[in-house]
């Protein structure tokens, strides 16, 4: 939703066609509201099941199971702010966004603190506890959200309007995405349970890597969706010269950026790892990690800004054949030998580099040959 949502936004934005661009913002809603309750429904049966299909630990499954059917219960708002968020990049407001964020991350670890620990004479609530700060800090969230949009702060129209035509074009651009995010995320979960495969200590490592790296490659995202946002304005102008400047010139702040994260992951490893324990076998894993994705970084800025560019201009039925193709031939096949042949936890990370080399080169290629520039969304 969310991506056929920009590119078509930011195309009605471009051609300053302002009443399009708030009916669409107005359609997306409507139609979010009546998807995002299944779905809501379908996921308190499916998501605690995950946990079971992988054979996690008894006591990782029973505190996801908490966690889960907590969180479950605000999914919609969880939808309703990506597309308040969305709506209002498009006209490249990002700084309201930003500031609304902010105050949600400092409210959920206050909250976090709170519940988890019990302070403030409430009860310690573990993992529960996690759940209910992030349920009533998505509930603030939406709440801020909401009130800008009828406050016609977020530059749209507010209004309870539904064109059929407009949604189609939005579905039609979103739904390659969707499938591509839906079938990524099972991919992954697959990739993780691998990894699990090998031991707890393994994938602590693995996820304390993994979220070190995931604060890194925060500036590269931004400039991803920079990269999406001045593509789909530039060719609602008719310029998609302009577009192509844009995009290369995110790249090179990027992708610069990004090196800088590189030498930081190969050279003090075990000190951004030791932020997070003190556990020698967990940390050893944690700094191999940050060694191996190191050397991947800059790919990672190039598929970021060039996958982002391309699902900006609509392009996301070919962005989704690479990103799927590439996740299982390149990544999760060899990391299954490497696990269930060698036992080797080095050859699954040197398969996820593998895989964002082959997705950077691929992206830049598509791009390079320049068909997003006629398509028509």
């Amino acid at each position: 939703i969310y991506t056929g949502e920009n590119a078509v936004l930011t195309r009605y934005i471009g051609a300053k066609d302002y009443k399009k661009a708030s009916i669409a913002f107005s359609s997306i809603i409507i139609f979010a509201l009546v998807f995002s309750i299944p779905l809501m429904i379908l996921w308190n049966f499916i998501g605690v099941n995950v946990f079971y299909w992988f054979n996690s630990p008894l006591n990782v499954t029973l505190l996801g199971e908490v966690y889960i059917k907590t969180l479950v219960l605000v999914s919609p708002l969880m939808v309703f702010n990506s597309i308040f968020f969305t709506g209002m990049m498009a006209y490249g407001d990002t700084r309201t966004g930003m500031f609304i964020n902010i105050a949600v991350v400092f409210l959920n670890a206050a909250l976090d603190y709170i519940l988890i620990f019990g302070h403030g004479g409430f009860d310690a609530m573990g993992v529960k506890g996690a759940a209910v700060a992030t349920v009533i800090s998505e509930i603030f969230s939406f709440a801020v959200f909401f009130i800008l949009y009828l406050k016609g702060k977020m530059r749209y129209f507010p209004m309870f309007r539904f064109s059929k035509r407009i949604l189609k074009r939005v579905l039609r651009v979103g739904f390659p995405a969707m499938v591509d995010r839906m079938l990524f995320h099972g991919s992954y979960l697959f990739f993780t349970g691998i990894i699990l495969s090998l031991g707890t200590a393994v994938y602590a490592g693995f996820q304390i890597g993994f979220k070190i790296e995931g604060f890194a490659f925060m500036p590269g995202i931004a400039f991803a969706i920079t990269a999406s946002i001045l593509m789909g304005q530039g060719l609602g102008e008719k310029d998609p010269d302009k577009s192509y400047r844009y995009v290369m010139i995110t790249l090179k702040f990027a992708t610069l950026l990004m090196f800088i994260v590189s030498l930081a992951f190969m050279l003090i490893p075990e000190k951004l790892g030791s932020f997070f324990t003190d556990d020698k076998e967990i940390l050893h894993i944690a700094a191999l990690y940050l060694i191996i994705v190191g050397i991947s970084q800059v790919p990672l800025g190039m598929e970021f800004v060039f996958s982002h560019a391309l699902k900006g201009a609509g392009d996301t039925k070919r962005t989704f054949i690479i990103s799927i193709l590439s996740m299982w031939i390149v990544r999760i096949i060899p990391s299954l030998a490497a696990v269930y042949l060698f036992h080797s936890v080095i050859g699954v990370f040197l398969a996820m580099i593998a895989d964002t080399f082959v997705k950077a080169f691929l992206y830049w290629r598509l791009f390079q040959k320049g068909e997003w520039r006629v398509l028509k969304i």
